[in-house]
Formats: structure tokens, sequence, C-alpha cells
């Protein structure tokens, strides 16, 4: 959530520093993550339903950017006054609060999650 800070409340002039900073760090971290899930889904699933855990892996991330990209552009593009750089500065501000309010609300289920499930890889189905 460092880089959706780093991209809230830019303005017009002087942005791109940030913007490129921000992507870095967004990137590296999704990055790392999405190797982490990809194992993770094969590893918390009985060995008979690697695919399926794989499967739902790729669907939830592929399903999740669709939709990302299509409500942020959505929100994009509806700013106040999108002819301007400002009304498009707007409209990025309301899609970089909105995303990171997602980013709040998926910690916050995956940490109450946790404490109510095991994880951990099933190795006694592995063998």
């Amino acid at each position: 959530m460092p880089a959706q800070g780093l991209l809230l409340n830019l303005a017009p002039e002087g942005a791109v520093p940030r913007i490129v900073v921000a992507l870095f760090i967004a990137g590296t971290a999704n990055g790392l993550l999405n190797a982490a899930l990809g194992r993770q889904a094969g590893a918390t699933v009985p060995a008979d339903w690697v695919a399926v855990g794989s499967g739902a892996n790729n669907t939830a991330r592929y399903l999740g950017s669709a939709i990302g990209i299509t409500l942020g552009a959505v929100l994009i593009a509806h700013g106040d006054d999108v002819e301007s750089a400002s009304g498009l500065v707007t409209g990025w501000n309301q899609a970089v609060l909105l995303t990171t309010g997602f980013s709040v609300l998926g910690a916050a289920v995956v940490a109450l999650a946790r404490g109510s499930q095991d994880f951990a890889p099933h190795e006694k189905d592995r063998a």
C-alpha cells in the first residue's frame, strides 16, 4: 500500500517521478506476491485438487485485473472535467482511493481468514 499512497493527490505538474517510483514499488511487490500465491494455491489443497487450486488462483488474478483496470479507467475518465488535466487527476485520485480501500478490505479478510483456518501445506496428502 505504500505505492498507492505515493499515487494519491497527484498534481498535473511534476507527478512523473512519483508515478515512476510508485509503479516500481507496486510492480516489484506484485511480482513477489504472485509467485508466492501460485505456490500456495497448490500447496494448501489436497494433492488431487492441485489443478483446481491453481485454476482458482489464475481465475481470481485475471478477473481481478480485468475488473480493476475497467473500474479504474471508468473512474479516471469520469472526473469533474475530463477535458482538462485537473479533471483527469480528480478521477485518478478517486480511483486510487477506491483501490486503496479494496486493498485494506482484502488485508482484513486475509487476517480474519488466517485466524480461522489452517493454510499450512497438506504434506500428508502429498505422500
